[in-house]
């Protein structure tokens, strides 16, 4: 069984008891934090196997997408605009770069895992580099091709990537 929820940090389970914490009372920096009225969304997923097998990171962040609408073509797939092979990934973020051209694409090992992972997004990819939170370039092992991006990950490692189509 899993507690899926919209961003609720504190969790536990005692004695066969799962309990979540929905507010914090702390007096610093601010007295007031939490104070008024709350909206809480959680869920509980059962599952067989690990979280692993058990598809729980999926399941997140199912729970925490919004449905998103668009107009024009699908693809004849049904798919997104990039799917994953080889280690799988988790999704963060994707926006425009703050100070370039390109997007900025974060992706996460969420399962403890180690190895490389392809990206094969549904457009090619003119230019791909690793880059960290602030968006400055790093050294990182991509490599691009056509519509393809690889990466390696390291387990729990976020990568952020500047692309370019």
């Amino acid at each position: 069984m899993a507690l899926l929820n919209d961003g609720k940090y504190g969790h536990s389970v005692i004695g066969g008891i799962l309990e979540m914490s929905l507010v914090r009372g702390p007096l610093s920096p601010d007295p007031f934090a939490d104070e008024g009225e709350h909206h809480f969304s959680y869920a509980l997923f059962p599952h067989e196997g690990t979280w692993v097998s058990g598809k729980v990171v999926q399941a997140a962040q199912a729970f925490n997408a919004s449905m998103v609408v668009t107009t024009g073509a699908t693809s004849a797939t049904g798919g997104g605009c990039v799917s994953v092979s080889g280690v799988e990934l988790g999704f963060g973020a994707l926006k425009e770069a703050h100070d370039r051209d390109g997007f900025v694409f974060r992706v996460y090992e969420p399962h403890g895992n180690r190895g490389e992972s392809t990206l094969n997004f549904d457009r090619p990819v003119k230019q791909a580099a690793c880059i960290n939170l602030p968006e400055d370039d790093i050294e990182g092992f991509v490599s691009s091709g056509g519509r393809e991006v690889s990466i390696h990950v390291r387990p729990f490692e976020l990568v952020s990537l500047l692309l370019e189509f």
